[in-house]
């Protein structure tokens, strides 16, 4: 107003000492009326700058405008920093007083009316003139809104009055949270940008009207700070009449509005506010006009007028109070996609030539100070810190920063997705697979490959060898060889791969709610694809719990346009008729299970890895070998490993960058094969592919979320250097000097050559290994399932939801303060997570009432392998705790069941290293140190000392027992024993079994692991243990191995030669078979296991008695190709006195070391030792 610059004290004390004015008063509200927005925009800067024509002073005069004063030029215009009139018609400032006067006359004759019904008619009538005319002007100089006409005015008008005063114009585009000051993601007001976040991030957004390829002019607001003060500073110092700084990252670091509001969804899906909708639809933005005013109404419109007219007819307060609110979210979200459509469907681009020429004029320091140059920053960091601004200060939570990337809504630029459905169902992932510019580095065909292995030395040489040991020709072997190629190698397409990235993309979009990685991981996984000069080509070492591992890593680097790696795979794939095809053009590879008997197979497969590497290509295995059906990360195998780290040491590569993933599933699709593997009691051959078949309606299921997690690389060239350098000093890189694994070689060599000795290079390439399998563990994202199952298995009869919940959120405390990952976002309440995981785990677990108990009842009957998909759910975070266990296991085994006296560190530290050894073939515990462990627990105080005066007592001597009164030290002693009786009473019945039926008798092993469950089953039913899972394939095979390393037993590695091996039973066994625990089809009596050994019958013949027992890997593949067969251990318990003794030790160890000790079954097993 005029008025407020009359003549005063205060005023005329501004005028004589006022230098510098900034203005950015003004009205944001797009939609204003007229004569509103022109008084406070145009005529309240005008009167502004009056006032500084009359200073004493020559003033600096700072106008803040915006980037859109020039919304009203084309799509696609580059604007300048210099004032762009839009009305040239008439003098602006005529113009706006003619507008104000004009409505404020209508406004007095209206206030004269006196009935109150005609001056209600006439306000409204006021009201649709006052639209009318706003309409009229915005249509004649084609702006979107009044805001933007009024501040293109107002330029005009200060661009022509300004007189002596010095005038700059700042034009910020769309001004967002703080980058860095006065701290990171501060915000004040919600508008804008903001307000579309603020909406989408409580679940009320469901559209907009935009293109997600549209430029989004977002701005910090610090940096726009930084401009007002730099423009100050340029025009106090330059004696120039007008400055114009633009404010915006639309022409030197664009992004689309897609990528912004692509990534607030996924944040806020990730750290859910408080006060969001319970259930929330997907958000589109939508182009088409049609389909947005469709989806509006459906959402907004559709519902409140439902739900006014149902709430009308039931006269009910309650629910038209509901109703009004709905209607205001209706006026509400329609206003805010009416003021933003403009700003979506078109960009422009805002040259800031003026404001980044200032800032390189001013020193290092300054410009560290004065931040205005927006080609520094980083969006998906910024994004991070605005978003969690949003949720800060205006959500009023304080959530964790989060970088996860959900590629299932990973969208690209060409790809119609968060904005638009113009292409439909089908179309949008097409424009995503068109748009995607990966490849294979290698341009060499399958043929070229085949010629080039073919050719080289080392098969060469390989052939000549095969050709003298078959005494066949030269060109014999190379025909075998030939048909190896053509079996084994890739033939990569890039038209297979973008049909395989639709269709998992339409399939995983079904079947999974996210597949989830950090952003910062892909940005260092990027810089190392850049500079494989240096650290070589890359190596990508996943765990194995699904076959979705197979492609995941592919889909990954197919969405970020990376190079594919190359994949080895089982030659079980090739079984698969039709889809062998599509993963070998896909760039998989396929590799015998056994090949270290076959010299020319290994050196074809080694000349083969050593060409991809040397061309750069990303090579992918698996170094478990096999999925791990127990959720346990598996003991590493070494094939593939030393082929590959054999072209470093022999100097065909300059370096290997070896990068362990682990991949995490909150529910794999084999969990039900899986668990009729595991509790199969005729399960012989590993038949993993039909399994899956088991896993019914796939497509239809939801499986929760994937979460991927890319370890820290190792470099081959550091690791063996420091390697050798260690090994030199007489240690391992892979376990401290007191409680090595046995795996690891320890000897002190005079010279550690790996790359001229091969037991050196053995050493190196087992210690890697194990170097690989501890990353993933180390890395490892424990789901909330994993959480969910390992409650449950310590509430059998079952739960109430709000226990379950509070020792859910305590068991995650524990995890995180063990410096694990986990899936559970510091903004999700522990219900919405507890929810969700009782959703993915639905066929395991059901929720009555308010009970949670594990679904062992079925369709009226029991079935307790419901226990064992449990187990496999806990076992996929037992490391986080193994070490703990191993020592709270020992504890109780030293002061026996329901004690809690105190031990000695020396008995607990010997009792736990004597348990280590019996696990090292299930667990991973070649690190394991019990000095350490021991120590971290007195940390947590899950142990305690029982003197309070310690200082002078040595580590071993003193004493330690469990704080009974202390609730989360009892919480945790039970946990870690609970994980680890499952195991103890798996070892025990093995041990039982083997010494009460098969003394001096030979069997294979797979018969022995069926007659070993059987035995567990059979006292599980009849309540003698209480764990069902006990009875597990994995487990038991672990025991027979330990036993076999013990020396127990001695094992001898032979071909399968039938269904079920033969037991020799003596006739009175014969009579009272039926306490054996064995089915009637399994026993052999002594004179009939005679008459077969007589008589010398054909394998062929053998079939007929075994049906099934020939597997389609045992046929011929051809003439010329070697018979791959399975290969099984025949099993023989000696009866020396030796073997004797030690089988009674080890069953009187684990009865201390079990739950449910019984004197029973210990006395029988001494008995039985004693008298054989």
């Amino acid at each position: 107003r005029e008025s407020i610059f009359k003549n005063s004290p205060v005023v005329s004390r501004m005028r004589k000492e006022i230098d510098i004015i900034i203005h950015s008063a003004a009205s944001i509200t797009f939609d204003e009326p007229l004569d509103y927005a022109l008084k406070l925009n145009a005529m309240g800067s005008y009167n502004l700058l009056q006032f500084a024509n009359t200073c004493k002073k020559d003033v600096i005069f700072v106008h803040v405008s915006t980037c859109y004063v020039n919304s009203n030029q084309p799509k696609g215009t580059v604007v300048p920093e210099k004032v762009i009139a839009a009305v040239k018609d008439r003098d602006p400032l005529e113009f706006c007083r003619l507008i104000i006067s004009k409505i404020e006359k209508r406004k007095v004759a209206i206030d004269n009316i006196m009935n109150d019904e005609e001056k209600k008619k006439a306000m409204d009538q006021h009201k649709q003139f006052v639209t009318k005319l706003s309409e009229k002007y915005k249509t004649i100089y084609g702006f979107p809104n009044t805001y933007t006409l009024s501040k293109n005015i107002a330029e005009t008008i200060l661009t022509q009055h300004s007189g002596k005063t010095k005038l700059a114009i700042v034009r910020p585009a769309i001004v967002t949270g703080a980058a860095k000051e006065p701290m990171p993601g501060w915000i004040e007001n919600i508008s804008g940008a903001a307000s579309v976040i603020t909406l989408l991030g409580n679940g009320m957004l469901t559209t907009l009207h935009g293109d997600i390829n549209v430029v989004g002019d977002i701005v910090p607001s610090d940096y726009t700070c930084n401009t007002i003060l730099l423009a100050v500073f340029e025009v106090a110092m330059k004696n120039v009449p007008l400055r114009v700084y633009h404010s915006g990252s639309s022409y030197r670091n664009s992004i689309t509005w897609g990528k912004f509001l692509q990534k607030g969804e996924r944040y806020f899906e990730a750290h859910e506010p408080s006060t969001a909708l319970k259930k929330k639809s997907s958000f589109k933005m939508v182009r088409n006009p049609s389909i947005f005013a469709t989806r509006f109404f459906l959402h907004y419109t559709l519902l409140a007028k439902a739900y006014t007219a149902c709430s009308n007819t039931l006269h009910s307060k309650k629910h038209i109070g509901i109703a009004k609110n709905l209607q205001k979210l209706d006026r509400k979200m329609n206003s805010v996609a009416a003021a933003f459509s403009h700003f979506a469907l078109t960009d422009w681009f805002f040259k800031d030539d003026h404001t980044h020429d200032i800032l390189y004029k001013l020193s290092p320091e300054e410009q560290e100070i004065f931040f205005t140059d927006i080609s520094e920053i980083e969006w998906n960091t910024y994004l991070n810190v605005f978003f969690e601004g949003i949720a800060r200060f205006v959500f009023k939570e304080t959530p964790k920063n989060a970088d996860l990337f959900d590629m299932l809504k990973e969208r690209d630029n060409r790809s119609e997705s968060i904005g638009t459905v113009r292409s439909g169902f089908i179309g949008q992932d097409i424009n995503y697979v068109l748009s995607k510019k990966s490849r294979f580095w290698s341009n060499k065909t399958s043929q070229e490959m085949i010629k080039l292995v073919m050719q080289s030395k080392n098969v060469r040489a390989a052939m000549r060898v095969e050709a003298g040991a078959r005494s066949v020709t030269l060109s014999q072997v190379e025909a075998d060889a030939l048909e190896i190629c053509n079996r084994m190698f890739s033939n990569p397409r890039m038209s297979y791969v973008k049909t395989a990235g639709w269709v998992m993309r339409k399939a995983w979009k079904r079947m999974y709610k996210g597949i989830l990685v950090d952003d910062n991981e892909v940005t260092r996984l990027k810089g190392l694809l850049e500079n494989r000069a240096i650290n070589g080509p890359l190596v990508f070492i996943p765990t194995h719990r699904s076959y979705i591992d197979f492609i995941i890593l592919s889909f990954i680097f197919f969405a970020y346009n990376f190079p594919l790696p190359q994949i080895a795979g089982g030659e079980d794939f090739l079984s698969m008729w039709g889809f062998r095809h599509f993963f070998r053009h896909s760039g998989a590879f396929f590799v015998r299970s056994n090949f270290q008997d076959d010299g020319l197979y290994r050196a074809i497969l080694r000349e083969y890895i050593h060409q991809l590497l040397m061309d750069g290509c990303p090579l992918q295995f698996f170094v478990e070998g096999t999925r791990s059906r127990g959720g346990k990360t598996l003991h590493p195998k070494t094939d593939i490993l030393s082929i590959i780290t054999s072209s470093y040491l022999i100097k065909r590569v300059n370096n290997l960058t070896i990068v362990p993933v682990h991949i995490g599933y909150e529910k794999v699709i084999e969990g039900e094969a899986y668990q009729s593997e595991l509790v199969s009691a005729d399960r012989r051959f590993d038949h993993t592919l039909p399994n899956i078949r088991k896993t019914k309606n796939v497509i239809l299921n939801k499986f929760g979320d994937i979460r991927v997690k890319f370890a820290e690389p190792i470099f081959m060239k550091d690791y063996t250097e420091q390697f050798i350098e260690e090994k030199e000093k007489g240690r391992t890189t892979a376990s401290d000097t007191k409680n090595s694994d046995s795996r690891a070689i320890v000897k002190k060599y005079p010279t550690f050559d790996p790359y001229n000795n091969i037991i050196h290079e053995q050493e190196l390439v087992q210690n890697l290994a194990y170097t690989i399998t501890s990353s993933l563990n180390k890395c490892s994202i424990i789901m909330p399932t994993a959480i969910l199952a390992t409650v449950l298995l310590q509430f059998r009869s079952g739960i109430g939801m709000e226990e379950l919940s509070t020792h859910m959120l305590w068991m995650k405390n524990q995890i995180v303060n063990r410096n694990f990952g986990i899936h559970w976002s510091e903004g999700m309440s522990t219900s919405r997570v507890l929810d969700h995981s009782l959703d993915v785990m639905r066929d395991t677990v059901t929720r009555s009432n308010n009970l949670v108990v594990p679904n062992v009842h079925k369709f009226g009957g029991r079935d307790d392998n419901v226990y064992m998909n449990l187990s496999c759910y806990r076992n996929q975070l037992i490391h986080v705790f193994l070490y703990e266990a191993i020592c709270c296991i020992s504890y109780r085994a030293n002061v026996g069941r329901g004690n809690y006296s105190s031990v000695s560190i020396s008995s607990l530290i010997h009792t736990a290293l004597e348990l280590q050894n019996m696990l090292k073939d299930e667990y991973l515990v070649n690190e394991f140190d019990a000095y350490v462990t021991i120590q971290k627990m007195i940390e947590r105080q899950i142990f305690k000392y029982a003197d309070s005066n310690v200082e002078h007592v040595p580590f071993e001597e003193r004493k330690v027992y469990v704080p009974k009164s202390n609730e989360d030290s009892r919480k945790m002693y039970f946990l870690c024993c609970s994980m680890l009786f499952p195991m103890m009473d798996t070892f025990f019945f093995t041990v039982a079994t083997l010494c009460k039926y098969l003394l001096n008798r030979q069997a294979s092993k797979s018969f022995l692991i069926t007659y070993v469950q059987k035995h567990i089953k059979s006292s599980y039913y009849h309540r003698q243990i209480r764990y069902f899972e006990s009875c597990s394939t994995e487990a038991i095979n672990s025991s027979i191995l330990t036993l076999i390393r013990m020396k127990v037993i001695e094992a001898v590695r032979s071909p399968l030669s039938m269904e079920h091996e033969p037991i020799l039973l003596t006739p009175n066994e014969h009579q009272n078979r039926e306490n054996l625990f064995l089915d009637e089809d399994l026993l052999m009596t002594s004179s009939n296991a005679e008459h077969h050994a007589s008589n010398k019958v054909s394998l062929k013949d053998q079939s007929s008695w075994f049906p099934g027992f020939f597997s389609k890997k045992g046929k011929k593949k051809s003439k010329n190709v070697k018979q791959e067969y399975q290969y099984d251990f025949m099993i023989t318990i000696s009866k020396d006195y030796n073997s004797m003794e030690k089988i009674l030790k080890i069953a009187t160890r684990l009865s201390r070391f079990r739950n449910t000790p019984s004197k029973h079954s210990t006395s029988r097993i001494n008995d039985v030792a004693k008298s054989k």
